[in-house]
């Protein structure tokens, strides 16, 4: 199971920039219900990083491929994002 990044800064904290609307849609709606759809797809059935599962794959059965495959790569540009609008680099 993959577990949401620790956003090591507050929701409004980008403001006038960003907006806390903004910020909290994105964390909250939009990205945690990727991971939510990535984690019930791949069911615990994977126990590796992120980074590998996309750089393999392959490993995913063609019959789900695709959706995880979107979801993965939805999950990741969203970790991007967070970590590079961040001038204190959580770990991601």
């Amino acid at each position: 199971m993959y577990n949401p990044i620790y956003l090591d800064y507050s929701l409004n904290s980008l403001e006038p920039y960003i907006d806390y609307e903004t910020m909290n849609i994105h964390y909250n709606n939009i990205y945690m219900n990727l991971l939510y759809n990535l984690n019930n797809l791949l069911n615990n059935k994977y126990n590796y990083s992120l980074k590998y599962l996309i750089e393999h794959i392959d490993i995913i059965p063609l019959s789900v491929r695709g959706e995880v495959l979107y979801y993965l790569s939805s999950v990741l540009n969203h970790n991007l994002y967070f970590y590079n609008i961040s001038d204190k680099h959580n770990n991601i």
